[in-house]
C-alpha cells in the first residue's frame, strides 16, 4: 500500500486505504491466477530440489511484475484525473495485464543483472579463499569456471 499511497500523492490524489486495498486486490484476483498458471510455478515445484527453487523464482519475478503493474496502472489512471474512487478495475484488467508483462521482462531483466553482480562477488569470495589458503587452486579454477558458465547463459 506504500507505494500507492507515494503515487497517490505525487498526483495529489486523496488516499484512502481501505479503498486501495481493495481495488489492488481486485486487480490480482482478476489476472494473477492465470498469469501464475501460464508461468508454470506450481508445476515447476514438483520437481524435487531445482523445482523448488525454479518455482520460487517464478514467484519473485511473478511478484515484482504485479508490484510494476500495479504502479503503472494507477499511475496512469491519476495522470488521467482519476482517483480511486472512480477507478473501474473492469476496464483497467487488460491494461492490467499488459503491464504485468512488461513487468515480468523488467523483473527478469533485473534478476539477471542481480545473478550476474552475485556471480562475481562469488568468485571475488572465492578468491580470498583460495588466497587464504581455504580451498586449492584446483577447487577455486573448477568452481570460477562453473560460475562463469551460467554468465553466459
Amino acid at each position: 500500500m506504500d507505494m500507492l499511497q507515494q503515487i497517490s500523492k505525487i498526483y495529489d490524489v486523496d488516499f484512502n486505504s481501505e479503498r486501495g486495498k481493495s481495488l489492488v486486490s481486485s486487480l490480482l484476483a482478476s489476472t494473477i491466477g492465470i498469469n501464475l498458471g501460464r508461468m508454470g510455478a506450481s508445476v515447476l515445484k514438483v520437481v524435487p530440489g531445482i523445482g523448488t527453487i525454479l518455482g520460487i523464482g517464478s514467484q519473485v519475478i511473478l511478484a515484482g511484475a504485479s508490484t510494476y503493474a500495479i504502479g503503472k496502472i494507477f499511475q496512469n489512471h491519476f495522470q488521467n484525473n482519476g482517483d480511486l474512487f472512480n477507478f473501474d478495475v473492469d476496464s483497467m484488467i487488460s491494461k492490467f495485464e499488459d503491464f504485468l508483462e512488461k513487468g515480468k521482462k523488467v523483473a527478469e531483466d533485473t534478476q539477471k543483472s542481480t545473478n550476474k553482480t552475485d556471480i562475481l562477488e562469488t568468485i571475488d569470495k572465492l578468491k580470498e579463499l583460495r588466497d587464504k589458503g581455504v580451498i586449492t587452486e584446483a577447487e577455486f579454477n573448477k568452481t570460477k569456471k562453473e560460475l562463469l558458465d551460467k554468465l553466459k547463459s
